[in-house]
């Protein structure tokens, strides 16, 4: 008969229970070391987050400021418009509103703003040497889309044509150039629907919102700095005295007398 033989359980001694007492510390001590690095990797991700988020904005201001820049008396495309379905004819009274009165967009600026604003130097203003005889932008292009309307008018009714055709097409490549320029990218829907929808013709777009700037603020500029500009088209007046129609009734002229 054969006996298993059992040996006896080993106990820890008293000698070996303070080793293990002492070697607790070191695994406790690396195990905070661990802990901190994580929390300060942790703190470095958070930081470079937040870094870069407030990069991220300050581009995104920057490239608004730049795009606000483009406009050199301060306008801003912050007016809703609706795309309209014009249905005025080219005889309404609406295209001769002053509003639209395409000398209004003849400006005299100041050689300060001119050189804040990084601008080229214009022919003097008569009545002030200090300042520069400009035309506003809009109202080229509005003067452009008033030239082919009376072109067309003309031809319509048979009548000698007021403008040049050289005139005529230096207006068409004015308004490509604007539309190119502007590179407008709203989508405008197509088909029978929304304000289209009992339209038998749809045009596209209709009702949708645009975002525009405020030409009342631009229009009021040009009236602040007016070069008190006007040609007739139908006779000829003396170069010095077409700077003598000012809108706020001023005479500049006088003060030079």
């Amino acid at each position: 008969m054969s006996f298993t033989k059992y040996e006896p359980l080993k106990q820890e001694t008293s000698k070996d229970s303070s080793e293990s007492e002492e070697k607790r510390p070191w695994s406790d001590e690396w195990s905070a070391t661990r802990a901190w690095k994580i929390v300060y990797a942790l703190s470095v991700l958070i930081a470079l987050s937040t870094v870069s988020n407030a990069l991220l904005f300050l581009q995104l201001r920057t490239t608004q400021g730049q795009l606000d820049a483009q406009s050199y008396v301060g306008l801003q495309r912050n007016v809703p418009t609706p795309i309209p379905h014009d249905d005025r004819t080219i005889d309404d009274e609406m295209w001769d509103s002053p509003e639209y009165d395409f000398y209004t967009g003849w400006v005299a600026l100041s050689d300060n703003f001119v050189q804040e604003k990084g601008l080229p130097g214009a022919m003097r203003f008569p009545w002030d040497s200090s300042k520069g005889i400009y035309v506003l932008h809009a109202y080229h292009s509005l003067h452009c889309v008033f030239v082919l309307r009376q072109s067309i008018m003309e031809h319509r009714d048979n009548l000698n044509q007021t403008w040049p055709f050289s005139h005529v097409t230096h207006c068409l490549h004015v308004l490509r150039e604007d539309a190119t320029c502007t590179a407008d990218d709203t989508p405008r829907y197509t088909g029978r629907l929304h304000d289209e929808s009992k339209h038998a013709e749809p045009s596209s777009g209709t009702g949708q919102i645009r975002t525009c700037r405020d030409w009342n603020k631009l229009r009021q500029f040009a009236l602040d700095n007016s070069a008190c500009y006007r040609r007739p088209v139908d006779r000829y007046v003396p170069l010095l005295d077409r700077y003598k129609n000012c809108p706020d009734g001023s005479k500049p002229w006088e003060e030079l007398e």
